[in-house]
């Protein structure tokens, strides 16, 4: 009975954690099985095009600080960022973008995300990520030994390189490769949820809505194919324009205000990100997203591929 007990065990330890997300042929969880200790590396792919134009890649060490039943404490260490800077036509622009490229190497980010509901709770280190920005100012003033002028670039990259861009930007990461926690798919179903945006204008995210769902399985691979796409919701936009505009005040004529009203009510924010997710454990393969913006007949894209290495 024992050593039929313990064959059976075996058995059911072969098939792999993958078996615990999969509920049959047509449906599947993506409830996350990481471990203190487990580490992965991605190479992210960003392209953006419209009024802001730019091709970075960077690779991305994801490790797992410390889990619970329901939380984990992720670090998120950035290295090996190519930036475009010999497209520059100034030699010190171009000097300064490598540099850039450089003393990001080792930015380490921690957050606390949530293993069950893929939302990222908060971040843990801002001291040394504040600190990481002042030695990336420091070195880029070092291009030039005219006070001046090294007033002036502080200046202008003190507003570019700051702990709460780094952290968004770092939280944005993150965000996706926790999104489809938690929830129980089933093949030609969706679900929608409630989402934000960042906000084009700046000050509080977009109110948005998203539907996701599986749109393939592979039971034998124990993999999934999850498609999430993300819109401004028309309804709790039109509520954010009657604050966003009232908090502006009387700064503008009655005409200016109504048309910038008119260019709101016309912006359009569509987001689209397909998962390839491998359910022994719930890591992500390969993601791929696609952001559009719509403001004012402006159009601007921005696409990431992350990819397992």
């Amino acid at each position: 009975m024992f050593r039929r007990a313990l064959g059976l065990l075996l058995l059911l330890l072969s098939l792999g954690l993958h078996a615990q997300n999969i509920i049959d042929a047509r449906t599947a969880t993506v409830l996350s099985y990481w471990e203190t200790g487990n580490t992965k590396r991605y190479k992210l792919t960003r392209t953006k095009t419209g009024e802001r134009q730019a091709n970075t890649s960077v690779s991305i060490d994801l490790k797992v600080l410390a889990s619970t039943d329901s939380t984990y404490d992720v670090e998120f260490k950035y290295h090996d960022m190519q930036l475009p800077g010999d497209a520059l036509p100034d030699p010190r622009a171009a000097m300064a973008v490598e540099k850039m490229a450089h003393a990001v190497d080792g930015l380490r980010v921690v957050a606390k995300v949530d293993g069950n509901g893929g939302n990222v709770l908060e971040v843990m280190n801002a001291p040394e990520i504040k600190a990481h920005c002042d030695r990336i100012l420091d070195g880029i003033v070092e291009l030039s030994t005219d006070p001046e002028e090294r007033a002036q670039m502080r200046a202008v990259f003190d507003k570019m390189i700051t702990e709460d861009a780094l952290t968004t930007s770092a939280l944005e990461d993150i965000s996706y490769f926790v999104l489809p926690f938690g929830l129980r798919y089933e093949l030609g179903r969706s679900e929608t949820l409630d989402a934000e945006f960042p906000n084009p204008l700046g000050g509080d995210p977009l109110p948005g809505t998203m539907d996701i769902g599986m749109k393939a399985l592979d039971t034998k691979a124990g993999t999934a194919r999850i498609h999430c796409s993300q819109r401004v919701d028309p309804a709790k936009l039109n509520a954010f324009i009657k604050t966003y505009l009232a908090s502006l005040g009387h700064s503008g004529s009655a005409s200016d205000m109504r048309e910038l009203e008119k260019l709101l009510r016309g912006m359009k924010v569509d987001h689209d990100i397909d998962y390839d997710v491998d359910l022994d454990g719930a890591w992500i393969r390969k993601a791929r997203s696609k952001q559009v913006v719509e403001v004012a007949g402006a159009r601007q894209t921005d696409e990431r591929v992350y990819e397992l290495q």
